[in-house]
């Protein structure tokens, strides 16, 4: 799948980074790296050299070349890291010129991939690489960290641990059965047992999947028409995504955006004005799209107009929201003269018998202190509920670590019909199915992790 005999490069910085990098790892990267350099590299150890480097016959633009000698590199072998500040067009001549020295382009993950082979980490820490680069909040990244700094794999090797313990005291019970000794009691085998697989449990409970913390939890913005929903998402958006018009039924559509906020993304909704009693196919088809859309939403937004006398055509619409967190948003309150508005704020609140949090789209009033209500909601809460010990497992994770816990339930009731010998097989089985966290997995699947890798990771 890998072969770790020849050299190759990628780059590894993003598109939109303002300086690029280009690594190159294996036996001859320092030797055809050099041969592109203005000064040559006399270095006995890790170093740094700021030089020239030929992205083209008499072409020449500064580097600052890292250089990491096997075995103290990330790869385990000899690792060269072009950083460089040019055009796109220049770091592919730059690219294309080391090919065409021989060197090899890199695959999706093949850095870590070899990282992982030459035994500078282990595959829960390999696969927990590519989960801090695509981390999207706080709390993922966070809990990806965790997993590259081994938590998963002390953790397992813990539960290993134990399991061999007690898989010895019971053998060696059953080597000594004619002599009546007794290492453990069957109460005492029983009692490990579900104390491992307690600490199994709690493993697989208060780990987050890898699936459910990449997935963006969902903002929707949701009222009646006209109460300032779309000045609402153009503002928080800092652009005009959304047509804003005094007509009624302007949008039709669920329009949804990519947000920014201090603990991490989630996606914006502006859902269609919802109406009391739709009697246009249209409102009925705009109206079914926004309650649905509702309905997956983490959290909703609901403008309610503050200029307005009657609310009693928000408050029939509000019941159509879904089960989950909302706040009601007070808008237009630019409309108002100070005291009008804290009037109108206190009658709205107590109508909707809810907290709320007024906001003027149009001149940015409070709109900070509504993204910081926002990003209470969805990060700064679950942070506080998941733990600081939260602890990302990958999909592949939870199979094994539910295969072993499987395997426990049954070495548990085997114990308890004094079926000793078959209880210790099916303990070898669990201890087998905890080493595939991060040990014995065939080229297949060490192929399909690396395959979701970025190229030059």
């Amino acid at each position: 799948m890998f072969d770790l005999s020849d050299t190759v490069c990628a780059v590894a910085s993003g598109q939109d980074a303002q300086r690029s990098i280009v690594r190159v790892t294996g036996d001859r990267a320092l030797s055809w790296c050099g041969s592109l350099l203005r000064d040559p590299i006399e270095l006995t150890r890790n170093g740094l050299v700021l030089t020239q480097v030929a992205a083209a016959e008499d072409l020449w633009i500064d580097a600052a070349v890292y250089v990491f000698l096997a075995p103290k590199s990330y790869t385990g072998q000899t690792l060269i890291e072009l950083h460089v500040t040019a055009p796109s067009v220049l770091i592919h001549a730059l690219l294309d010129r080391l090919l065409s020295l021989g060197i090899r382009q890199a695959g999706p993950g093949e850095f870590t991939a070899r990282a992982y082979l030459n035994g500078k980490i282990d595959l829960a820490q390999a696969e927990a690489v590519n989960d801090v680069i695509s981390g999207t909040n706080s709390l993922q990244l966070a809990a990806a960290e965790r997993l590259l700094s081994g938590s998963l794999s002390k953790r397992i090797q813990q539960l290993q641990a134990d399991l061999l313990d007690l898989m010895s005291l019971l053998e060696a019970g059953m080597d000594f059965s004619e002599d009546d000794i007794e290492f453990v009691t069957r109460d005492q085998a029983q009692d490990r047992v579900r104390s491992i697989l307690t600490g199994m449990q709690q493993l697989l409970d208060q780990s987050q999947r890898n699936e459910t913390l990449a997935h963006l939890p969902s903002v929707g913005i949701a009222g009646v028409p006209n109460a300032g929903k779309s000045s609402l998402f153009n503002a928080l958006l800092g652009q005009d995504r959304s047509v804003v018009s005094n007509k009624h039924k302007t949008t039709r559509d669920v329009l949804a955006h990519r947000f920014g906020l201090p603990g991490g993304d989630c996606v914006l909704f502006d859902c269609a004005g919802l109406i009391q009693r739709p009697d246009h196919v249209l409102d009925q088809l705009a109206q079914q799209a926004a309650v649905e859309s509702l309905r997956h939403c983490h959290l909703v937004l609901f403008c309610a107009d503050v200029t307005k006398s009657d609310w009693a055509e928000d408050l029939a619409v509000f019941d159509l929201i879904p089960e989950c967190p909302v706040t009601v948003v007070p808008t237009k309150i630019d409309l108002l003269v100070p005291d009008r508005r804290m009037t109108q704020v206190a009658l709205l609140k107590s109508a909707f018998n809810k907290p709320a949090h007024p906001v003027s789209s149009l001149t940015r009033e409070h709109l900070e202190d509504l993204t910081t209500l926002m990003d209470q909601i969805l990060f700064e809460s679950q942070t506080a509920a998941q733990g600081p010990d939260m602890t990302l497992l990958t999909a592949r994770h939870r199979h094994m670590l539910s295969q072993a816990i499987e395997s426990m339930q049954d070495a548990e009731e085997l114990l308890s019909h004094g079926m000793d010998d078959v209880a210790c097989m099916t303990l070898r089985a669990t201890y087998q199915s905890l080493g595939h966290v991060e040990q014995h997995v065939d080229e297949q699947v060490l192929a399909t992790i690396f395959s979701r890798f970025c190229i030059g990771k």
